[in-house]
């Protein structure tokens, strides 16, 4: 089993629908030449500069060439650190989104330019600032307009300083020293701002505890108290709820979200009940939906917290052994809030009715044939076309979500948990065979899906049919590294349920051309299929295809590559390859014996 960490995910779907923050501006400044606009953000006067930064904040987005002239250049980013703390609201909130939306888009060269600038120093103000004056109730009008452009400032920082702290933990590490982490916190409580300053204050939270063990240690028993309070309150959003829940996670060992998990697994469960490829189809009219499509993104990104937060806790904890386990009391509770039967229905989505369901919306576009280039007409609230299939994308992250939250059930649960485990097996397969023949569909659904089908496969014991069996050799030949060992790993537990010769002897070849393949991955899977499932069964197979002699010849190859693959392989390849060296010769011996 293993953890979400889903800081690049997070990563990839700001990208997607990161949108400007600043505030209006007139539609003549997009025709101004863009370097003209990176000049005037340094300039003295108030409305040049608003203008310009206000500008950038929308082209950034929609221009290459814009994002390039002011990501890369030093002193227009310095201009605009500077900006954060102007003594104008107006700039404050400008230049706030502007590099909300330079680090949502950007790289981490973006990123680390920004911290070079100590764009730090001006956040961590701005967050101490703007939590001391909202303590301080005001009733005027005119201070009530400013307010609320306060905490819009507010949520932009949130947002960049998460961004910042995705890329490096030098952000996480000013946050531990600057002491602040209590006062993010405190945007939880009720009446200190808005949904969106605790929301965006839930998801910086969710970042810098995920990972950061000093972050950790500075949490106290006061705001585990408001957490729960957080969790419980049904007049918060489920974005707001499931993002708490999975802080409550990160921080928290099992045995302390125990008591916890009355509060958590009701948020879940309703965030999981919603059904987003249906909810997605019923709206009448993509194009002038925004309202609709924006509460459609709300749900759908806390339906994939959700998934996260409960493949999270289904993940369990490394015991002495080095195992990971699920305390029975938390196994109970999962069972008993059929929370797995809401899993499954987000392990598919109907992708071609999707598709064809944007192109039709796109397809229906107006033509005004007034004018002479026959530009498209829009109206109020319209969607640009090309940006529907964003919400395509978006079922598939919470498809990979669910795949992913799924497996760890699988491992996690008795049999008898599952339900049905013949059906089960059956949808997944379904799946399979429809993300596998998908040309265009990503691999990485793939990946974990074929992932969560091994686990399946190794936990439960069940045969597959013939036809199954096919599929599922033929997966060898896949692209996909990880698939190719994942096809492995069902190929060797489908042997072990199934003696037939011809079953074992695919198997003895694929295993033979597993340890020649160039992925290190299959490569180890390779090897574990032989040493599992060729140590007492199948003689007449190992020395048919000389199994033996081959492994011999390859452990021969690995300890000579050794040394120059630990400087190319990930740490935990290299350990598993390691690894692996060190079975090839005991495994020769114990079959000599036999012999």
């Amino acid at each position: 089993m293993s953890k979400m960490n889903s800081a690049a995910t997070r990563r990839k779907l700001r990208a997607a629908q990161a949108s400007p923050i600043g505030r209006e501006v007139p539609t003549e400044s997009v025709t101004q030449e863009k370097k003209t606009l990176v000049d005037k953000v340094s300039s003295s006067s108030f409305e040049e500069r608003n203008w310009a930064i206000g500008s950038l904040s929308r082209l950034v987005l929609e221009d290459p060439t814009a994002f390039a002239l002011v990501s890369k250049d030093p002193k227009c980013i310095t201009q605009l650190v500077r900006s954060l703390v102007d003594s104008e609201v107006e700039i404050r909130l400008s230049a706030s989104g502007l590099l909300r939306n330079l680090t949502n888009i950007g790289d981490e060269n973006v990123c680390n330019l920004l911290i070079e600038k100590d764009c730090l120093s001006s956040c961590c103000e701005l967050i101490k600032r703007t939590t001391a004056s909202a303590q301080t109730p005001n009733q005027d009008a005119d201070s009530k307009e400013t307010v609320e452009d306060e905490f819009r400032v507010l949520v932009n920082i949130f947002a960049l300083l998460g961004n910042l702290c995705e890329v490096s933990s030098y952000p996480m590490q000013r946050v531990a020293r600057e002491g602040i982490l209590p006062t993010i916190i405190s945007w939880l409580k009720p009446n200190i701002g808005t949904q969106q300053t605790a929301i965006f204050a839930a998801e910086l939270l969710n970042i810098l505890t995920e990972e950061f063990e000093p972050i950790k240690s500075q949490i106290t028993d006061e705001h585990l108290l408001l957490f729960k309070v957080t969790l419980a309150n049904q007049k918060h959003t489920l974005r707001l709820r499931a993002t708490v829940a999975s802080v409550v996670v990160n921080i928290c060992p099992l045995k302390a979200i125990v008591p916890l998990l009355p509060v958590i697994l009701p948020t879940l469960s309703q965030c999981l009940e919603w059904e987003p490829s249906n909810t997605f189809l019923s709206i009448d009219n993509l194009l002038k939906a925004e309202p609709q499509l924006f509460e459609w993104d709300r749900r759908t990104n806390a339906q994939v917290m959700a998934l996260e937060v409960l493949g999270n806790i289904m993940a369990g904890e490394e015991n002495a052994e080095g195992e990971d386990v699920l305390p029975k009391d938390v196994v109970n509770l999962i069972i008993q809030s059929s929370l797995c039967d809401k899993v499954l229905p987000l392990c598919s989505f109907p992708r071609g009715e999707v598709y064809t369901y944007i192109q039709e919306a796109v397809a229906r576009t107006r033509i005004n044939p007034d004018e002479p280039n026959g530009e498209d007409v829009t109206t109020a609230h319209s969607v640009d076309a090309t940006s529907l299939l964003y919400y395509e994308r978006q079922l598939r992250v919470v498809q990979g979500r669910a795949l992913s939250c799924l497996g760890n059930i699988i491992y996690a649960l008795p049999s008898d948990g599952l339900g049905n485990i013949g059906n089960l097996w059956n949808l997944l397969f379904s799946i399979c065979q429809t993300s596998a023949s998908d040309p265009s569909r990503e691999n990485a659904i793939l990946v974990i899906l074929t992932s969560t089908m091994f686990s399946f496969l190794r936990e439960t014991l069940l045969e597959p049919t013939q036809e199954q069996t096919i599929a599922i050799f033929s997966l060898l030949a896949h692209p996909e590294e990880q698939v190719r060992a994942n096809a492995l790993g069902m190929a060797g537990c489908i042997a072990r349920t199934n003696s037939g010769p011809a079953i074992s002897l695919e198997l003895g070849k694929a295993v033979l051309k597993g340890l020649e393949d160039p992925s290190g991955w299959v490569i180890v899977e390779a090897c574990e299929v032989l040493f599992s499932v060729f140590d007492d069964n199948f003689n007449d197979v190992v020395k048919s295809l000389n199994l033996l002699g081959k492994l011999k010849e390859f452990g021969a190859y690995l300890q000579q590559k050794m040394p120059a693959l630990s400087n190319d392989q990930e740490p935990e390849l290299q350990g598993k390859l390691e690894e692996i060296l060190e079975n090839i010769n005991p495994f020769l011996e114990y079959k000599r014996q036999q012999n």
